[in-house]
């Protein structure tokens, strides 16, 4: 059985997503091995970002807790980690390696610009949204 929408739907189920995902995030994917570009010593250079592959204005929904971040410790530094989760469509595809910087937030402005590693989380998604577990890079 087959389903098709005029165009009308479409447009209604595009506006209803947009709700839904109101934030935007860019998606950094590491050098593939095949393709990478080589140092001087045919070691793949991985330099982030200069060459990674970017995919830019990916709907997203930013969750990421406006309470206090963790706070950690150690050779005279204080470093400061926020985790949460951030939702994409169902389709958008994020490696295990990936690295998601928060372009534009309706709730979470203070995230704007910042990087964060990304790890699925499956048992979490639904057939419409893809959550990822971020942890500030």
């Amino acid at each position: 059985m087959s389903c098709s929408l005029n165009s009308l739907e479409l447009a209604g189920m595009q506006e209803a997503e947009a709700g839904f995902l109101p934030d935007t995030c860019t998606i950094y994917e590491p050098p593939a091995r095949a393709t990478a570009t080589r140092t001087s010593r045919g070691d793949i250079d991985d330099a982030f970002p200069t060459n990674w592959t970017k995919t830019e204005g990916v709907a997203c929904r930013v969750n990421l807790p406006q309470r206090r971040p963790l706070i950690q410790s150690g050779a005279g530094q204080v470093q400061v980690i926020s985790e949460g989760s951030i939702d994409f469509p169902s389709s958008t595809v994020i490696s295990k390696l990936a690295r998601i910087k928060i372009t534009a937030s309706t709730y979470n402005p203070l995230f704007v610009g910042q990087f964060f590693d990304a790890t699925d989380a499956p048992q979490e998604s639904t057939p419409i949204i893809r959550r990822v577990q971020v942890k500030q890079a």
